[in-house]
């Protein structure tokens, strides 16, 4: 698993439009998906436009979302137990 993007960070899928990540390990009906995100620039204008971005996406990283000492501590951890957990559903 490659490094935990920080809150904040724009990415789009595939050739599809700009998201902006807001969010980790969102779960719908039993399944945990990596990222929540949200269109960029508009963000959370509707209560049903937020993205899920699934362990195996690929994502272009547009830029980097705001890292300070505490995200530096938090990510490290939250990597750590993604990978626990894909490891458990991808065997």
């Amino acid at each position: 698993m490659n490094d935990v993007l920080p809150i904040g960070t724009i990415v789009s899928l595939e050739n599809s439009q700009k998201l902006m990540i807001v969010g980790y390990m969102p779960s719908v009906e039993d399944k945990i998906y990596l990222y929540s995100a949200v269109p960029y620039p508009a963000g959370m204008m509707l209560d049903n436009n937020l993205v899920l971005i699934d362990f195996n996406c690929k994502l272009n990283v547009f830029a980097q979302g705001y890292t300070d000492e505490s995200t530096k501590e938090f990510l490290p951890g939250l990597k750590k137990i993604l990978e626990s957990y894909q490891n458990n559903i991808f065997k």
